[in-house]
């Protein structure tokens, strides 16, 4: 008979956060969380092989960090391990390297001369030379020329208007390199050089002027203008009245004396060229003010060059503000409440006082968390059935969406839906929806609103299983889906979107089970 032996379980090493990989060019970050202080070891590979491995600092909070990456599809895992400790592997994850983009230093930027245009930009590596232009984001022309780094694209003979134009350039092992859409004018003869806008808002609305020069206007360092805009409100204030083309570095006075005008006069001491905005001036409309179109008229307005000589020949004209009973407020893109890798769908609403409207052309911007899933699931609402929609997706990050019906339909309810497809890897947070409307129009295609901005909203990203909103997967939450599941706790809206993994609406411990997987990293939420 044996004397009597001892053993000793250990306990293992638990991650309580990740691991996650980031990659830019070609380096992986990869970063997790251990629940004591434990080696960092990252195995990578292009199969789940791996074959390579790399050391970081011992710690709690890990980051090893892949440089000199080949574009492929890695795998990876992490394992940390601790004196007294089991260690900890984690199970098999992916991470994508692609190519290295092209990249712009340097434009694009362009010259116009009369009907000639020259539009030159610069790239870190000699690629290809092209542009894409057009009357809208359509484009539908292009002129390519020698690749290199330094390029110039010339198009000669252009009708006046204003054109969109896009660049590109790419290069072998490279991905192509597509710059955001820019536009250019080709003037008019005798176009106006000094132009103060047309504009349209709801009473009560504060509306920027926005004072103009053209491409005629070169080397600008002084100003006075006389702005007169009656009765139709007041400057929200002195302060508020604020210089464009004009380098920084001057000084602005504001004179508003005299009720319904504003004299401004911008003094520097270097020049800058048209075209752009002189002056931004907002006025506040009153709130009684009725319907209707009133005019801005630009009664004095005189420009000067570094050396004090006034420029000579400039053509003003005048402008408007358009008050209907629509403004901002009565066209809004709402807030919602996601996951990474979510569709929300956005819906752009209109309220009560939207009477009559059968057509819309619509900019909704939302930066790079995500994008649309097709133009053809852009669909419309309170227009009757008998019309079209279009989605221009052309940009990153933005949608332009237009609307022609046959007969008009009545808020409040729903203009358009615009479905957006959230990144996978979209960190936790709030996100700006930007609504601008061009154009809303009724049958007789007559202007209700627009140009103008409507109310945004925002898409507020959380994190599948993150319990208690600390942008964190850990037993904490696990704790708090499992008090939920058996009746302890009762589930709030924000828990219910969060913890209901299984879809079945409700929580419960299969939902609990698997919170519990992912904080220990057995399962990816």
């Amino acid at each position: 008979m044996s004397g009597d032996y001892t053993f000793v379980v250990l306990p293992t090493v638990q991650i309580t956060s990740g691991p996650s990989a980031g990659v830019e060019g070609d380096t992986a970050t990869i970063s997790w969380e251990t629940d004591v202080a434990s080696s960092s070891v990252v195995e990578y590979g292009l199969s789940k092989s791996y074959g390579s491995y790399k050391q970081g600092e011992t710690g709690t909070i890990h980051r090893v960090v892949l440089s000199g990456l080949a574009p492929g599809t890695y795998h990876y895992r992490v394992r940390s391990s601790a004196e007294g400790y089991q260690e900890v592997v984690s199970s098999d994850y992916t991470f994508e390297v692609s190519k290295p983009v092209v990249r712009i230093t340097s434009g694009p930027s362009v010259n116009v001369t009369g009907s000639t245009v020259t539009i030159s930009w610069e790239t870190d590596v000699p690629s290809s030379t092209a542009v894409e232009y057009g009357q809208s984001t359509e484009y539908g022309q292009y002129e390519q020329r020698e690749p290199g780094t330094v390029h110039k694209v010339v198009l000669q003979g252009l009708a006046p208007g204003t054109y969109h134009y896009r660049v590109r350039s790419s290069a072998e092992g490279h991905q192509e390199a597509v710059s955001s859409d820019h536009t250019f004018v080709v003037p008019t003869s005798g176009s106006p050089d000094i132009t103060v806008g047309s504009y349209t808002a709801a009473p009560g609305d504060v509306v920027v002027v926005e004072i103009k020069v053209g491409e005629r206007v070169r080397n600008v360092a002084g100003a006075q203008v006389l702005l007169r805009f009656g009765e139709i409100g007041e400057l929200t204030n002195e302060a508020d009245v604020k210089y464009g083309v004009i380098p920084a570095g001057g000084f602005i006075g504001v004179n508003l004396t005299t009720p319904g005008e504003a004299i401004i006069g911008v003094v520097a001491i270097r020049g800058g060229d048209g075209p752009g905005t002189l002056l931004y001036v907002p006025i506040k409309l009153r709130s009684d003010l009725q319907p209707g179109t009133y005019p801005l008229k630009l009664v004095v307005a005189e420009l000067n060059d570094p050396s004090g000589m006034a420029l000579q020949g400039l053509w003003v004209s005048d402008g408007q503000v358009r008050v209907s009973e629509i403004g901002p407020r009565d066209i809004a893109v709402g807030s919602y409440t996601a996951a990474p890798g979510d569709v929300v769908v956005v819906e752009v609403k209109v309220s009560e006082r939207v009477k009559g409207v059968a057509g819309a052309k619509l900019v909704l911007e939302f930066g790079q968390i995500g994008e649309v899933t097709s133009g053809s699931e852009v669909k419309y609402g309170v227009i009757p059935p008998g019309g079209r929609v279009s989605a221009s997706l052309s940009e990153p990050g933005k949608a332009i969406v237009e609307v022609a019906g046959s007969s008009g339909g009545d808020g409040p309810g729903t203009l358009v839906y615009i479905p957006l497809k959230l990144r996978s890897d979209l960190k936790a947070g709030s996100y700006p929806l930007v609504l601008r409307v061009e154009r809303l129009s009724n049958t007789a295609g007559s202007v209700l609103y627009g140009p103008g901005d409507g109310t945004p909203g925002e898409v507020k990203v959380v994190r599948r299983g993150d319990m208690n909103g600390d942008d964190r997967i850990t037993t904490s939450d696990a704790t708090i889906a499992l008090r939920i599941a058996i009746g302890l706790e009762r589930a709030s809206e924000y828990q219910l979107r969060v913890g209901d993994l299984n879809g079945n609406g409700k929580i419960d411990v299969s939902d609990a089970t698997k919170i519990l997987r992912g904080a220990i990293g057995l399962e990816r939420l």
